[in-house]
């Protein structure tokens, strides 16, 4: 799955425009999404620690967060 600018072009219905502050604030987040999309795929859903111990992809929790920083930018 890959987000960029076309992404800011989709027929969102949304309360409120967006200014160009927030834009460039969602383009940079989906930056980051599409980031941490692209070390998921490469590297896999889980990784391990120094100790061996298999872990979440800390890349998940940075989508995570980001897809709640982009739906309250949109909202």
């Amino acid at each position: 799955m890959k987000l960029n600018d076309d992404f800011l072009n989709l027929n969102i219905d949304t309360e409120k425009k967006l200014n160009s502050n927030q834009e460039k604030i969602l383009k940079a987040n989906l930056k980051i999404f599409d980031e941490a999309i692209k070390k998921i795929e490469k590297e896999g859903c889980v990784v391990r620690d120094a100790k061996g111990n298999v872990l979440v992809h800390p890349a998940l929790d940075v989508q995570i967060k980001v897809s709640k920083l982009i739906l309250d930018l949109i909202k």
